[in-house]
């Protein structure tokens, strides 16, 4: 069975990893010229994490993984403890499974190193999937196409494969934004619990974890917006806007923020639900798609 995926991120890259160990014939589009993603972190749920066991990666991705002692909330000027979930032994025993931190590139590259060459086509944008009698063709740009059995749609928020089978997707902006940054610690700082920390405050939250086994800290910082924010990973912020929003907060957050070398923001939007368009609906479709980074749930 012929299989094309769309989109060459995470989700592109396990899908694919995942169908090759059951030997499926394989093929990755991704309009970016290379593999890449953004410097942030990603929190491992246990059901997560034995997806990775299930693909025999675990070994492999516990060395740039960092164990969380618990999930933490605080209030967001005192410090103060409001809840507390522990992650040890007793937490890994009842679901059979850890809870970790791990940066979205080092996740990316757990998939992409087993990928065979020649596989992954880059600088392909696809702008639409079709029925076939016998299943399924992305079309490109560039003016190609590719058939196959079955066509994954993993191409983000703005899915053409999503938008060819459910119509286009009214994307609503819900009035927040999230700020994004990285801060390198070089280990575990006093400033910065080795826990997945939530901040609770008005109209606000902000989540910090370690990722990289500890060499840095993820930061998640949303807040209302006045102005509209462009649905992108790639809008740069300044410190200071970031500083300047998050004033008052515990002095814990103050140190991090003032280490912060790099700021992005991005807006958060919600959509209006998923109605088939354009498919008859007598017809099973041999389409699939992942499509994220958009939520009526503000990020962490």
């Amino acid at each position: 069975m012929k299989i094309g995926i769309i989109g060459g991120g995470i989700g592109g890259t396990a899908a694919a990893y995942a169908l090759l160990r059951k030997g499926f014939d394989v093929e990755i589009f991704e309009q970016a010229l290379a593999f890449g993603e953004v410097g942030a972190g990603v929190q491992m749920t246990p059901n997560a994490v034995k997806a990775i066991t299930g693909l025999g990666l675990f070994d492999t991705f516990l060395r740039s993984a960092f164990f969380p002692k618990a999930v933490v909330g605080r209030n967001w000027q005192t410090a103060r403890e409001n809840f507390r979930i522990d992650l040890g032994e007793e937490f890994r025993a009842h679901y059979d499974a850890p809870f970790i931190h791990v940066h979205r590139a080092d996740l990316l590259d757990l998939f992409v190193v087993g990928l065979p060459t020649g596989i992954c086509h880059f600088g392909k944008r696809c702008t639409g999937v079709k029925m076939t009698a016998n299943g399924a063709r992305a079309d490109f740009d560039d003016g190609t196409n590719f058939s196959a059995d079955i066509i994954i749609g993993a191409d983000g928020v703005r899915s053409a494969v999503r938008g060819s089978v459910f119509g286009e997707v009214d994307l609503r902006w819900t009035g927040h934004q999230c700020y994004r940054a990285l801060v390198p610690t070089g280990g575990v700082v006093d400033y910065v619990n080795p826990d997945s920390t939530f901040w609770m405050g008005p109209n606000a939250h902000v989540v910090t974890y370690y990722v990289k086994g500890g060499a840095a800290v993820n930061i998640v910082a949303v807040t209302e917006a006045s102005e509209w924010v462009a649905e992108s990973w790639s809008t740069r912020a300044s410190r200071d806007e970031m500083l300047k929003d998050f004033s008052g907060w515990h002095e814990s957050l103050q140190t991090l923020f003032s280490n912060v070398h790099e700021v992005f923001n991005w807006g958060l939007f919600a959509d209006s639900g998923l109605k088939p368009a354009g498919i008859p609906i007598n017809y099973r479709p041999p389409f699939r798609f992942e499509a994220g980074h958009y939520s009526n749930q503000l990020p962490a």
